[in-house]
């Protein structure tokens, strides 16, 4: 029985892997096409996935799923969706960065600034944001505790990484000082509710994986973005900042780990600024908009019962 039990895992972790190998082809493929129909040179985001793979490979996102579903349930908050754990691919997460850089002036070289995840999970978005500029600071919120600590362990593996000059990968796209760049970015994660845990006063660029956040939430975060400087960026998945203050630069649908969410950038308007503008009368219908985010946060949610 135990032998049988033990094959029937085995071939479900292959299945997994398989599964995983393949959605990173279509990722790849997705974000190759997007790059070159923008002319965008796609080397920095392969040196930078290389480090990111190197990094985490040691925390799949079953864990991140298994540890967020027990704590939930052992806190009896699986009623809650705004907390319902999903990951994203990196190299979907890095285009939106490029994105800013190329096309909307954005996160130009020694230009610091301050980056913000909010529901930080296990930090993997922190840490792919450290690969894609140099920030002073990287802040990730993340209100469960077992999550919070499994992004502290991923930090030590980075500064390990640092420190260790004969890392083995197969991957030829590994570049170390793409690593030592980040030595200068002070990292700092936080466990605590991301409407209490002030962010909006520094934060240069924000994201938030915010396909399963609820309207009151989306609507109490847009609150605290309005505060944020002019010129500053927010990356939602499924999900926008619905404010006259934001000016929707793109939304663009993309393959994420549960299925396909849309990718929304926007930017910070000037303090004075109170009229819509061309690129607001472009936003998506919200009708559509609120259909989508229901049927994403469902895909992701059955992704954690995987």
């Amino acid at each position: 029985m135990q032998v049988e039990s033990e094959q029937k895992l085995n071939l479900r972790q292959r299945a997994i892997a398989r599964a995983d190998n393949l959605l990173a082809h279509k990722v790849d493929a997705a974000v190759t096409k997007a790059l070159q129909e923008l002319d965008i040179s796609g080397e920095r985001i392969e040196k930078a996935a290389a480090v990111y793979n190197n990094l985490v490979k040691d925390y799949p996102a079953t864990i991140g799923k298994a540890v967020s579903k027990k704590e939930r349930e052992e806190l009896d908050l699986q009623s809650k969706p705004t907390l319902v754990y999903g990951e994203v691919h990196f190299k979907t997460y890095a285009l939106a960065f490029e994105k800013i850089r190329q096309k909307y002036g954005g996160l130009q070289e020694n230009s610091g600034g301050v980056f913000v995840d909010l529901g930080s999970g296990t930090g993997k978005a922190v840490f792919g944001a450290l690969l894609m500029h140099q920030f002073q600071k990287a802040i990730g919120i993340e209100i469960l505790g077992g999550l919070h600590n499994i992004s502290l362990e991923i930090l030590e593996v980075m500064h390990n990484m640092r420190r260790n000059e004969n890392i083995k990968t197969s991957d030829s796209s590994y570049d170390k000082s793409f690593l030592n760049k980040t030595k200068n970015t002070v990292v700092e994660f936080v466990q605590g509710d991301l409407l209490q845990v002030n962010w909006w006063t520094t934060a240069d660029v924000a994201f938030a994986n915010s396909t399963c956040f609820t309207e009151e939430l989306m609507l109490a975060i847009t609150e605290k973005a309005e505060l944020m400087k002019p010129g500053s960026f927010f990356i939602t998945f499924t999900r926008r900042i619905a404010s006259k203050k934001w000016q929707l630069l793109e939304y663009e649908r993309h393959i994420m780990s549960w299925g396909e969410a849309t990718v929304f950038i926007q930017q910070r308007k000037s303090y004075d600024a109170v009229v819509d503008d061309d690129n607001d009368k472009k936003e998506a219908d919200e009708v559509e908009t609120i259909l989508n985010a229901k049927l994403d946060c469902i895909k992701q949610n059955n992704e954690i019962m995987l």
